[in-house]
């Protein structure tokens, strides 16, 4: 077990001239009052609005507004920027409106805990699911598909398995906190650890397979190969 501090949103509001939009705070964002014209182009005293992944670019800008594609909120994670999302339908709205934000959340110390074992012998091959969920998402697609699929491995394996080398079964807890389950287990003197296979939104309609090699050479060939075989 471990603990992680975090700012936990509690309740997120934009207040226009004639409207009052619902918003969620991203964990991490400070509490407090926000105010000036809502742009997607905005200058330093402004509120941008910009699409979720894109917040990096933005970061000049007094706060953000995140959206997605998918007419819900995306639960994010922010370093202290005062950051929440809006539903898709409400975009057309903001865009260059004044508003004022508003951001509630608390400071909370959180229990956690991850759970790994082994079956096998050998260089070490990690296999992992997250075990938290967030709101306003399908909890089945993020991730209690990803961590039933770890168990039944586990099972399967457990019951025959003479293949050379370790298989890790690792359940980390807090990854919608800002992966701070993987992060607590990483930092452990970790050897003969050579891949790692991440299972995660088993399910989705749209799979995706990203592969990433520790020195960089392999990554886009073997990303190509995964996008062929699905």
């Amino acid at each position: 077990t471990f603990y992680v501090n975090k700012k936990i949103p509690t309740k997120g509001l934009i207040e226009l001239e004639n409207a009052q939009i619902p918003c969620m705070p991203y964990v991490g964002s400070p509490y407090g009052m926000y105010e000036g014209f809502i742009k997607k182009e905005p200058l330093e005293e402004d509120i941008a609005l910009v699409r979720v992944g894109k917040e990096q670019e933005m970061s000049k800008a007094k706060a953000l507004i995140t959206c997605k594609e998918l007419n819900t909120f995306h639960y994010g994670i922010t370093e202290n920027k005062p950051t929440v999302s809006v539903k898709s339908e409400d975009i057309k709205v903001l865009e260059d409106a004044y508003g004022k934000l508003y951001i509630e959340t608390k400071e909370e110390k959180v229990l956690c805990s991850n759970i790994f074992f082994d079956v096998g012998r050998g260089p070490i091959l990690y296999l992992v699911a997250h075990i938290d969920t967030k709101p306003h998402t399908f909890g089945a697609i993020k991730n209690g598909v990803g961590f039933l699929m770890l168990l039944f491995l586990a099972f399967e394996m457990h019951k025959n398995y003479n293949l050379p080398y370790r298989i890790r079964f690792l359940f980390t807890d807090a990854n919608e906190l800002g992966l701070e389950g993987a992060k607590f287990h990483a930092k452990k003197d970790l050897k003969h650890a050579y891949y790692v296979i991440n299972l995660e939104g088993i399910g989705w309609h749209n799979p995706a397979v990203i592969y990433k090699d520790l020195e960089g050479h392999n990554g886009q060939r073997i990303n190509e190969s995964f996008l062929r075989h699905v």
